[in-house]
């Protein structure tokens, strides 16, 4: 018959347990003021910023054993937090971000001629176009980046030309303002005589 009684954990045991939390808290800072930094360049570095909508639940849903690795990265990756922090530091430093749908074919469009491919395996990491006048051979994710860069400018021009904007999906025209030149200090002041 099994003992029910709870073993009183050892100093050794204690000492450890302690690292091993001190190392989870070092990491988790780390990856706090990873995403901090990033976002914070790509706002002050970018007028404009074209991102996807993932289902990222959809993405961590169970797979069996090929999965747990990818499952994990993606939980790590903190989207949600990355995706929060580029919303308002989009705001504070004058610059837009525009989400391209859930749906929306990124990835499945050729970025030289507009093509779109009816399937396209996440195996395929080489996207090569099916247009025999085109035939673009390009890395999958840089193509979906251009196209994503493709639209978010295309959105933001719209925005400008029709005088107004969803604001579900661009910022107030009034935050989309051209970010002002760094000045030296040598210019005058207005209302001064040069």
């Amino acid at each position: 018959m099994l003992s029910k009684t709870r073993r009183e954990p050892s100093a050794g045991w204690l000492r450890t347990q302690q690292a091993i939390a001190k190392q989870h808290v070092r990491v988790a800072n780390l990856r706090r003021d990873r995403l901090h930094k990033l976002t914070t360049v790509l706002a002050q570095s970018f007028d404009v910023i074209g991102t996807e909508t993932l289902a990222v639940k959809n993405m961590m849903a169970s797979g069996g054993a090929r999965k747990k690795g990818l499952n994990r990265s993606i939980a790590d990756a903190g989207l949600g937090e990355f995706s929060r922090q580029l919303d308002y530091k989009t705001i504070w430093y004058n610059s837009v971000r525009v989400r391209a749908g859930r749906w929306s074919p990124s990835s499945k469009t050729c970025s030289g001629c507009g093509c779109v491919k009816a399937k396209l395996t996440l195996a395929e990491r080489l996207y090569v176009c099916d247009n025999n006048d085109c035939g673009l051979q390009i890395d999958r994710d840089l193509n979906a980046a251009i196209n994503l860069a493709r639209m978010a400018r295309a959105e933001q021009s719209a925005c400008f030309d029709s005088g107004g904007a969803d604001r579900k999906t661009t910022a107030p025209a009034v935050l989309v303002a051209a970010k002002p030149e760094s000045s030296n200090g040598s210019a005058s002041p207005q209302g001064e005589a040069a």
